[in-house]
């Protein structure tokens, strides 16, 4: 079906053009079916202010989205998960967003963190295909088990049934769901532990430069970027420069 996504349409008298997305979390997705979250936020302000695209999310999993080669643009990518860290195979927007990954735990199993030894031995809840850099010295050399799950949500529900003690999410998504009361800062803690900031960013394939400059122009616009502050701010998130405390 990928050749169905590289069609040219056009929508409003505007070039369709889709942002991918295999973050399939809160704040990014929160509800697939009703397209809603902040990855279709993102699409809908693109679209209000543009006066040549018309931007539309697509959630699309890792594998199959790293099968797409022409007509791609991803969101909340790194340059480091992607193998561009010189940033010449692609075209890399500004950081649009600082996150980190996070220990959580339930209160009633204390974690105690000094250092990456502190790890030796126990079982990490992960998210499947997902890559922790900080933590590859864990897995590699201190007999940390990785239980590998399908999404951020089973690695919760891992942790609140106890069937594991120590998960690791994004803290995006932490935030988001405690800010709205879905998940108690009181019964379930975190911590960074080894993990550091790390940037979110969009990544543009070199054949859609056109739409790069684009999104780039809209990026600088000041209501484009006073739209953006309402919608991530309604996710509890910081556009662009506010960094994670």
């Amino acid at each position: 079906m990928t050749f169905l996504f590289c069609m040219s349409l056009i929508v409003h008298g505007k070039e369709v053009v889709y942002l991918y997305t295999y973050h399939n979390k809160a704040p990014f997705i929160t509800d697939l079916k009703n397209e809603k979250g902040l990855s279709f936020d993102i699409a809908k302000t693109l679209s209000n202010y543009s006066s040549k695209f018309e931007y539309k999310t697509l959630y699309i999993p890792r594998k199959r989205l790293d099968g797409i080669k022409k007509k791609k643009i991803v969101l909340w990518s790194n340059p480091g998960w992607v193998k561009d860290l010189n940033q010449k195979k692609f075209l890399w927007s500004k950081k649009i967003l600082s996150d980190s990954d996070i220990l959580i735990y339930r209160k009633t199993n204390e974690l105690i963190y000094k250092s990456i030894a502190d790890l030796s031995g126990r079982s990490l809840v992960c998210v499947r295909g997902y890559f922790y850099p900080d933590l590859n010295f864990a897995f590699k050399s201190l007999d940390t088990e990785r239980v590998n799950v399908n999404s951020e949500v089973q690695v919760l529900e891992m942790i609140k049934a106890q069937r594991r003690g120590i998960g690791v999410i994004s803290l995006s998504t932490y935030r988001y769901l405690t800010e709205r009361g879905e998940l108690s800062s009181k019964n379930i803690k975190f911590i960074k532990g080894p993990m550091k900031s790390f940037s979110r960013h969009i990544f543009t394939s070199k054949d859609m430069t056109l739409a790069f400059k684009d999104m780039e122009s809209l990026f600088i616009d000041k209501s484009v970027e006073r739209s953006l502050k309402l919608s991530f701010q309604k996710y509890g998130l910081y556009l662009k420069s506010e960094e994670v405390k």
